[in-house]
């Protein structure tokens, strides 16, 4: 994908791009979340088309999408668009593969676009508040179940907790306690051994147009905000921030706001009421570094160094490095690290889709009863 989205910048503009992706993809954060920021703020990822599951069957039975996009402009709204599965059988294999034909109603659908019981429409600002989950099921779909028979509701449920067995099993691999344990024997280190506080300002020019940014709390990483002209920007001293730079709000800092900029922020301004640094890559790898600022300790650790009034109790810029964390001699075993990490969130966010299309089967089977049951079709 980043291939694809960095050839896409070169001349001539717009370029466009269809790419098939998994749900894997949609669904998981880390890295991924940083990929997917980049596509909705750099690009225009206009429509998701959902395939059923079993499309490319025997190849692999995932369950796949294509996203398309081009360079027109960022991100606003992304349209979804579910391709229903076969209705003669349960699935797509070899011998009765996908036809081009079931594609008909997604491409008279394409040029006139409404929303119905198979497309349905996102804010991009809704995708920022999922942490860049674009795994979303079609709204519709609960609404649907209800006229479905409960023995056929029944049948899926089996099918979804089954699932959620594999899942479960998958998990358990992913954990192994054996894939971490060398956290625990590595050295304490001060993150100052491999931050250096920058300090690089730039006087506003009021008939230029700056990228803000948001620090989420709890270290639920940077996203952008808005685009301003200069003349709106009061506090005409502001830093510019890089990929891969650590911003740590000074007021915020107590409340886990804190982390590494994005693709898609970098060149966002900030106050001088953020702290960034530059990570020396030589010593610690972003990615092993990122789940740490998520894991909550930091944001214990920094407690004490918390003054001031309630709220406006705040930390200075030498305190942030002088926090500690037990890190990996070589960067290529954090980098190892990380991609477990990486991989046990994808299995938790697939158990979790699992489990919300098993609760709107839940919730539909006892309408779905007394519908048949006093229409006499049970």
């Amino acid at each position: 994908m980043q291939l694809i989205m960095r050839k896409l910048r070169r001349p001539p503009r717009p370029g466009r791009a269809a790419v098939v992706v998994s749900d894997g993809f949609l669904s998981t954060r880390g890295v991924f979340a940083r990929v997917k920021d980049e596509l909705l703020t750099q690009f225009s990822l206009h429509t998701i088309v959902r395939l059923p599951k079993g499309v490319f069957v025997p190849y692999t039975p995932i369950a796949t999408n294509i996203l398309f996009f081009d360079r027109s402009h960022p991100t606003d709204t992304v349209w979804f668009y579910e391709i229903p599965g076969p209705s003669d059988r349960q699935t797509y294999s070899k011998t009765k593969p996908f036809r081009l034909d079931e594609l008909s109603d997604c491409i008279s659908w394409w040029n006139s676009r409404c929303e119905n019981s198979h497309a349905w429409q996102v804010p991009v600002s809704d995708i920022r508040d999922r942490d860049y989950d674009l795994d979303i099921i079609n709204p519709s779909r609960a609404k649907n179940l209800i006229h479905d028979h409960p023995v056929d509701i029944l049948r899926s449920i089996e099918t979804e907790v089954s699932k959620i067995a594999e899942l479960v099993a998958r998990l358990k691999a992913t954990f192994a306690p054996e894939h971490f344990a060398c956290v625990a024997s590595a050295p304490l280190r001060h993150i100052g051994d491999f931050l250096r506080l920058r300090k690089d300002f730039i006087n506003i020019d009021d008939s230029q147009k700056y990228s803000l940014l948001t620090v989420q709390l709890h270290a639920r990483g940077i996203r952008p905000r808005e685009e301003k002209s200069g003349s709106d920007i009061k506090t005409k001293k502001q830093q510019i921030v890089r990929t891969g730079e650590v911003v740590v709000a000074e007021i915020d800092a107590k409340l886990g706001g804190f982390g590494l900029v994005p693709p898609g922020c970098s060149g966002a301004i900030v106050s001088s009421h953020y702290f960034v640094y530059e990570l020396d890559t030589s010593i610690v790898n972003p990615g092993f570094f990122e789940w740490w600022l998520r894991s909550g300790i930091p944001e214990q650790l920094i407690q004490p160094y918390v003054k001031g009034a309630t709220n406006y109790a705040a930390i200075r810029q030498h305190h942030f490095p002088l926090l500690q964390l037990r890190l990996p001699e070589s960067v290529e075993v954090q980098q190892q690290l990380a991609l477990g990490l990486d991989a046990l969130q994808t299995e938790v966010d697939g158990l979790k889709q699992v489990q919300l299309e098993t609760i709107s089967q839940l919730e539909a089977l006892l309408p779905s009863s007394l519908n048949k049951t006093f229409k006499g079709e049970l």
